[in-house]
């Protein structure tokens, strides 16, 4: 049987970054400003996906009326030339 190690206490992990503070900091505004601009074409690009779907529905819908208001009127013609030929 073996015995296993007794467990070593946590430390406190530091970082500190070599070289010059300032680049750090640049590097890191622009890794926000990146960050933001791609935030800004996700919400354009759903917002351009969203009125693309409107805009089919909506097309979707035209069709839908013209080809129920189509179908109504042959019902119609239908209907009147069965009662002529009756």
């Amino acid at each position: 049987m073996t015995v296993a190690p007794a467990p070593q206490p946590i430390q406190e992990m530091t970082f500190t970054p070599k070289g010059n503070l300032d680049m750090h900091t640049m590097y890191e505004a622009l890794a926000r400003e990146h960050m933001r601009e791609r935030e800004a074409k996700a919400r354009q690009r759903r917002l351009v996906s969203e009125l693309a779907a409107v805009n089919r529905w909506r097309y979707l819908e035209r069709r839908a009326s013209a080809a129920a208001a189509r179908h109504s009127r042959r019902a119609e013609r239908a209907i009147q030339s069965s009662a002529v030929a009756g």
